[in-house]
């Protein structure tokens, strides 16, 4: 792996090794390899990089690189860098991209929390829409109901984690967004 401009943040081994356990972290979660490899190289450059020199340091191709930016941008992880006098484009780790993550998880639990209500709803209502006298609660109902209460749960610990990080983060400042 080549040093970046103004050295890589550590040492080169340590740096190597990083990067790949990042890949398989993300990997875990359904983001491809590469992807969590080029995160783990952007986190651990001083500068932002240019597409080309990813492709180059983590040995894959440009097509790779070119497809993994675009979902690290889409999910608020990685950022284009401002470059002046630059033809090419540079990327950095995107400067709320803590903050993005935990937002994103608090509005996939209400997205979850909609699906899983409006499967509750349906379960419950009687067939051809006749009244019918109410029904003890069904395996169904009480599977349904533990996932609500978990949904809930794990919502309400997102958005106070929200509060304490938006709480301790001092505002963002410094060269490429990096405090």
């Amino acid at each position: 792996m080549r040093p970046e401009r103004g050295g890589p943040a550590v040492d080169s081994a340590a740096r190597s090794a990083f990067i790949e356990r990042l890949g398989i972290y993300y990997e875990s979660y359904g983001v491809p390899r590469i992807g969590g490899r080029m995160l783990g190289l952007l986190l651990s450059a001083e500068e932002p990089v240019d597409a080309e020199s990813i492709a180059l340091d983590l040995g894959v191709s440009r097509a790779s690189v070119s497809t993994n930016l675009r979902l690290l941008v889409g999910m608020g992880l990685a950022a284009k860098a401002p470059s002046p006098g630059s033809r090419r484009d540079r990327y950095d780790v995107a400067p709320d991209a803590w903050e993005r993550a935990i937002v994103q998880r608090i509005e996939g639990f209400s997205r979850l929390a909609t699906i899983v209500t409006d499967c509750s709803a349906a379960v419950d209502e009687p067939a051809g829409g006749a009244a019918t006298i109410p029904m003890a609660p069904t395996a169904v109902d009480a599977k349904l109901g533990a996932m609500l209460a978990w949904i809930a749960l794990e919502k309400s610990s997102q958005e106070m984690a929200l509060v304490d990080w938006k709480a301790s983060m001092p505002p963002i400042a410094g060269k490429h967004g990096r405090p």
